[in-house]
């Protein structure tokens, strides 16, 4: 079952230029930022590969970056002008720490911030067992 990516992210943020395209601007702004919003949608294939999917029915520039943060190593970059593209991140060789997904459609940058951590699991397990009660001395 996928999850949706945004509710496993520690942060998000959408950061929308103020040129907005003409079109964008003939509707309401809270219709304009909506309909930006599901331009980029990323959801979990497992627990470490993820789908970033986008569409661009404008065919404008766009390009999609992974990074590795502090310092904004770039690990991966793409562009692209088609309707739609995508890319799947498999993360599991990667080590823990804090990387952004980051979209550019035209004007409008989206980012999105993933934290890596590895974890383990301790469990401790009681079984019960009926024996006789012990002979006193």
């Amino acid at each position: 079952m996928k999850k949706n990516l945004l509710a496993l992210l520690l942060g998000y943020g959408l950061l929308a230029a103020s040129a907005l395209s003409r079109s964008a601007t003939a509707r309401p702004r809270w219709m304009a930022a909506e309909a930006e919003a599901q331009a980029v949608n990323l959801s979990q294939i497992d627990s470490l590969r993820y789908l970033v999917r986008i569409s661009n029915p404008r065919q404008q520039a766009t390009r999609l970056r992974f990074v590795s943060y502090p310092g904004n190593q770039l690990l991966y970059e793409t562009y692209s002008r088609q309707p739609t593209c995508g890319q799947q991140l498999n993360l599991s060789q990667l080590a823990d720490g804090t990387y952004g997904v980051e979209v550019s459609i035209g004007t409008v940058q989206y980012c999105y911030t993933l934290q890596l951590q590895s974890t383990t699991r301790r469990q401790a397990q009681l079984k019960a067992a009926l024996r006789p009660p012990l002979a006193r001395r």
